[in-house]
């Protein structure tokens, strides 16, 4: 637990995922799931020692924002992120694989 004092105001500061919690020795600091940052793109909430959410940055989604999506840029132009455009093709390519697929083996 980090201290910090200022013109007689003592203040305690616990690590990023912990939480504060009042006992009979006073402040202490209690880990939570959120100290192992489970959110890879987004802020961690704990609401109790073994239950967490995230939230996601614009862009992400999941439950601990691994999901990217499709962003479209319109600023300087209508254009998609790069990200986005390789996601797309993926797509594309999964599409005609599976069409070609069906098309050798059951048409012919």
């Amino acid at each position: 637990m980090a201290t910090r004092s200022s013109a007689s105001v003592v203040s305690c500061m616990c690590p990023p995922g912990h939480m504060t919690k009042e006992t009979s020795l006073g402040r202490v600091c209690i880990y939570t799931l959120c100290a192992s940052r489970p959110c890879r793109h987004g802020t961690c909430v704990a609401h109790s020692l073994s239950r967490y959410s995230c939230h996601c940055r614009e862009g992400y989604q999941g439950r601990h924002c691994e999901v990217a999506l499709a962003v479209f840029h319109s600023e300087g132009g209508n254009s998609l992120s790069l990200s986005s455009m390789f996601a797309i093709s993926i797509c594309v390519m999964a599409f005609l694989g599976s069409y070609v697929d069906y098309v050798i083996f059951y048409l012919w």
